[in-house]
């Protein structure tokens, strides 16, 4: 940011600020949108998370058929 100070004085200080916080802005979203995945990972959350989905979901396509078999025959 120093360097660009330098090179383009005749920009305010404002547009400095606000460009040094998005790049915050930007460099927390890149560090969360892995660490979250990686989080889920080593925790064994996805597993579980899998685990639970295939449960509910298994007798799901056979109560779907159930009932429009039964109301719309």
């Amino acid at each position: 940011m120093d360097r660009l100070k330098i090179e383009y004085s005749d920009i305010p200080k404002e547009a400095y600020d606000y460009r040094k916080s998005n790049l915050k802005v930007w460099a927390i979203n890149l560090l969360l949108k892995f660490l979250v995945p990686l989080l889920f990972l080593m925790t064994g959350l996805s597993n579980k998370i899998g685990i639970f989905a295939s449960s509910k979901g298994r007798n799901l396509f056979f109560d779907w058929n159930y009932i429009c078999g039964t109301f719309f025959q």
